[in-house]
């Protein structure tokens, strides 16, 4: 059995409805200690943000891709996250594409099973990718 370690959330923010990382690293224990562990390649993260509001918050103004633990400015691979509630997001799809080709997300990825626009419901179920859920 592949074990995982036990990881804490990570900064996300909103941008055009979908959630993104903050940076490419969060924090997990991993053989009793904690450590920064990367984020897989291909999550989207804030490559760059300008101030607003005289410079009380800042928006998101070019959406990149962590590889290999950095925020990069090429996004490789179209990897949709949705927000559940605040700070819990899975993915839209248990596929992704890169460079034109889709891809499997790694069994027990949680991905949306259905989705509604409706602003009255949470909007997602969720369920876990694995090679019989996903479709």
């Amino acid at each position: 059995t592949k074990q995982v370690p036990a990881c804490f959330d990570y900064d996300r923010v909103t941008h055009e409805g979908e959630e993104i990382a903050e940076g490419c690293k969060k924090s997990c224990y991993v053989n009793g200690h904690i450590q920064d562990v990367n984020l897989p390649n291909g999550e989207k993260c804030v490559y760059a943000k300008a101030s607003s509001f005289f410079g009380f918050s800042e928006k998101v103004t070019k959406v990149g891709a962590c590889k290999d633990g950095r925020c990069d400015e090429t996004v490789e691979c179209q990897r949709t996250k949705v927000p559940i509630y605040s700070g819990f997001s899975v993915d839209k799809n248990c596929t992704i594409y890169c460079n034109g080709t889709e891809k499997q997300l790694d069994d027990g990825t949680m991905c949306a099973l259905r989705t509604s626009t409706s602003g009255f419901t949470l909007g997602s179920l969720f369920w876990t990718a694995s090679n019989y859920a996903c479709g």
